[in-house]
């Protein structure tokens, strides 16, 4: 109640407590051992209201019991005052712990930028163009006519073979999203980044929506594993040429699972691998904005392109491989720290459970023992079950995945 007051529109600047009880009395005891004893009145008392409301609680009902002598009363105030100090430590502990996580704050808006200004995310380009792809090679009654004044909207007729499997593809998996598209005429907007409109007919198309969650079921090999675009100078940040480029998918497996993706290329005239935030930036800009460059042989004359994609592949390999030693390594740092926080953990609560299976036998609380045992047993069987799956864990796995390679004409 006391920490309760300044948050009700209290605008004193400061206030008096004054709480009176009598001497040798429970209260007495209580104020002396949690409040006197272990300076909360030189703390903030909102830090500590809850540990204390719910000991004090606790406390108060066990000194009431009429059949304990003034020697227990005094070491239940004792146990409690230690509880306190316990508990404010490991908050005092924890605090000193958050601090240094501040440090990874200018790393995470470092990533969110970044992340934002290489454009990782599914796009409603990528979404129509996964689609047309889709219906094009597996249900060509399907017709796809996009509206002429929102390039990223479209009327989707599936045809009666489609409807069918979409249907029964809701039906298995019982997606979160609803759609009408495997009943009827639906007109879709492909663009995650507008806001969903409630009680509209159009249907907002994203990475979530049963059509792609479906199409990305069904299609599990590269539509294109080898092309070629053209892309407009202005799309890019390259200079005008000829680049080959080599998209590798890498996944990472152990106490945590990592998936990559990685893009190197190359400019063709110039003989020269561009870094990884250039290919990544060139081979979105052209997935999303180029079109089919037509008379490839042509447009390539001599340059040695298979050269190109061996130097992309070789400074891919070497960044794979500096990868996975860096994975290993943190996976190995994780396990002994899950290892660690779990066998303290367990060691503390045996460590409880034994105090208290002391504490029955002194009192002759014999029918409470077998119980209290049982919980020891369990808790020793449970630190055994983590500690296996984490050992099993410290073993990673990696795979490499060659997604797509192609050219690509800048201008």
């Amino acid at each position: 109640r006391i920490g309760r007051l300044d948050r009700l529109g209290q605008t004193a600047e400061k206030i008096s407590i004054v709480n009176l009880a009598l001497q040798d009395t429970i209260e007495d005891e209580i104020l002396l051992r949690l409040y006197d004893r272990i300076d909360l009145f030189q703390e903030s008392i909102g830090d500590l209201e809850e540990i204390l409301g719910e000991i004090t609680e606790q406390l108060m009902v066990k000194l009431l019991a009429p059949n304990l002598t003034d020697e227990q009363r005094d070491r239940l105030a004792r146990e409690s005052e230690l509880a306190i100090v316990n508990k404010r430590q490991e908050q005092e502990r924890l605090e000193s712990e958050a601090v240094n996580l501040i440090g990874f704050t200018d790393h995470i808006l470092d990533s969110v930028n970044e992340t934002r200004e290489q454009g990782r995310w599914i796009s409603g380009y990528e979404l129509i163009a996964l689609v047309d792809d889709f219906f094009e090679h597996n249900y060509r009654g399907t017709q796809i006519n996009r509206l002429s004044n929102n390039v990223m909207a479209a009327k989707v007729d599936l045809s009666i073979e489609a409807r069918a499997d979409l249907a029964a593809f809701i039906g298995t998996t019982r997606p979160v999203e609803a759609t009408g598209l495997h009943k009827r005429v639906i007109t879709c907007l492909f663009d995650p980044r507008q806001p969903r409109r409630s009680g509209s007919r159009i249907e907002q198309v994203d990475a979530t929506h049963p059509l792609i969650q479906w199409i990305c079921r069904r299609e599990s090999t590269a539509v294109y594993p080898v092309s070629a675009i053209d892309l407009c100078r202005d799309k890019t940040s390259v200079d005008p040429g000829m680049y080959t480029f080599v998209v590798h998918r890498w996944e990472f497996e152990g106490l945590r699972a990592r998936r990559v993706l990685s893009f190197r290329a190359a400019d063709l005239a110039r003989n020269r691998v561009l870094d990884e935030e250039s290919s990544e930036g060139l081979v979105v800009a052209a997935s999303r904005y180029g079109v089919v460059l037509n008379n490839v042989e042509h447009a390539i004359g001599d340059l040695d392109v298979m050269a190109a994609v061996d130097r992309c592949d070789e400074s891919l390999n070497s960044v794979y491989a500096q990868l996975e030693h860096d994975f290993e390594a943190e996976n190995e740092q994780r396990c002994n720290t899950q290892e660690t926080s779990a066998r303290g953990f367990s060691d503390r609560r045996i460590r409880d459970l034994k105090d208290r299976l002391q504490r029955f036998r002194d009192s002759r609380q014999l029918h409470l023992i077998p119980m209290t045992e049982g919980l020891v047993k369990n808790e020793e069987v449970q630190l055994a079950a983590k500690l296996k799956k984490v050992e099993e864990r410290r073993i990673t796995d990696s795979t490499m995945d060659e997604l797509a390679v192609g050219i690509i004409r800048v201008g």
